[in-house]
C-alpha cells in the first residue's frame, strides 16, 4: 500500500480504541473514554475516530446508532487507509470511576428498577469457559426461578432492560456480568461461577462493592484445555437456597 495514496489528513479527533470483540471492555475501557472526552470537550468540537468494523459488532452499532449524541462528528477510518492527524486526543479514564455512571445513564436514562427477575448467563461453546455438566444444572436454576439468558443473542438496550430488572444474577465469568451495572441503584445478589480456585478474578466482585451489591463466588473443578469446567450440582443447589 503507497502511505501517501493512501492517507486521508484532518484537523482533529480523539482516537477511540478498546477491544472491540468484548462487550466488557465496551464499557470499562471504550465508554468510559467518551465521558472523559465530553468533560474536556463538553460543546463536542473533537471528532472521535472509529475503525470502520465498528458497525460488526453489534454492541457498539447500537450505542453508536441509538444513543451516541449527534453533536460530535464520528470519522470511520477505512483499513485500507492511514489519516494523518494534525491535533490528536488520546483518552484514558480511571474504569470505575464516575465516568462509569455516567454510561450507565445513558444507556438506561429512564429504566425502572424493579426486583422481579433472576437471571443466569450461560455462554455458548464457542466462547470457552462453559460448564461442562449443564445437563445437570439446568434443572437446578429452573427450581430456583432462574431465567438463562445468552448475552451474545441480545442487543444493548434489550441487555440494559433485562438487567436493570434482575433482582439475582448468576452467570460463569465473562463479559455479560457487565451488564450488572443497570442495577445502579438498586438491589442486587450477585453469584460469579469461576473455572477453578486458580482463576479467581476481581472485575465483577470490584463491580459490585462499587454499587453496593452482594457478590458471592463458586468454584468449578476439572478444566480441560479450554477452561471448561464441571460445577457441583449439590453445591450450587446449596448455595442458591441461600442466596
Amino acid at each position: 500500500m503507497n502511505k501517501k495514496s493512501n492517507t486521508r489528513v484532518i484537523e482533529k479527533g480523539a482516537s477511540f480504541r478498546f477491544g472491540w470483540q468484548n462487550y466488557y471492555h465496551f464499557f470499562m475501557d471504550g465508554l468510559t473514554q467518551l465521558n472523559a472526552l465530553d468533560a474536556f470537550d463538553p460543546k463536542g468540537e473533537i471528532p472521535i475516530i472509529l475503525p470502520d468494523h465498528y458497525h460488526k459488532n453489534r454492541f457498539a452499532k447500537d450505542f453508536f446508532s441509538k444513543i451516541f449524541p449527534n453533536n460530535r462528528e464520528i470519522i470511520v477510518q477505512s483499513s485500507k487507509e492511514y489519516l494523518f492527524v494534525k491535533k490528536l486526543y488520546l483518552l484514558k479514564e480511571d474504569i470505575l470511576s464516575c465516568s462509569l455512571d455516567q454510561v450507565i445513564d445513558q444507556i438506561r436514562p429512564s429504566a425502572k428498577l424493579v426486583d422481579d427477575k433472576k437471571i443466569f448467563i450461560t455462554r455458548n461453546s464457542f466462547s470457552g469457559r462453559t460448564i461442562r455438566n449443564i445437563n445437570e444444572i439446568m434443572p437446578i436454576l429452573k427450581d430456583f426461578g432462574f431465567e438463562v439468558v445468552d448475552c451474545n443473542e441480545m442487543g444493548l438496550l434489550e441487555q440494559a432492560n433485562l438487567f436493570s430488572s434482575a433482582s439475582h444474577v448468576a452467570g460463569i465469568h465473562g463479559a455479560g456480568l457487565v451488564n450488572t451495572i443497570f442495577k445502579k441503584g438498586g438491589n442486587l445478589k450477585v453469584l460469579e461461577i469461576a473455572p477453578g480456585l486458580d482463576f479467581q478474578p476481581e472485575h465483577y466482585k470490584n463491580i459490585c462493592k462499587k454499587f453496593g451489591f452482594e457478590h458471592r463466588m463458586i468454584f468449578g473443578k476439572n478444566l480441560d484445555f479450554q477452561t471448561n469446567f464441571i460445577l457441583d450440582p449439590q453445591e450450587l443447589s446449596n448455595l442458591l437456597r441461600d442466596f
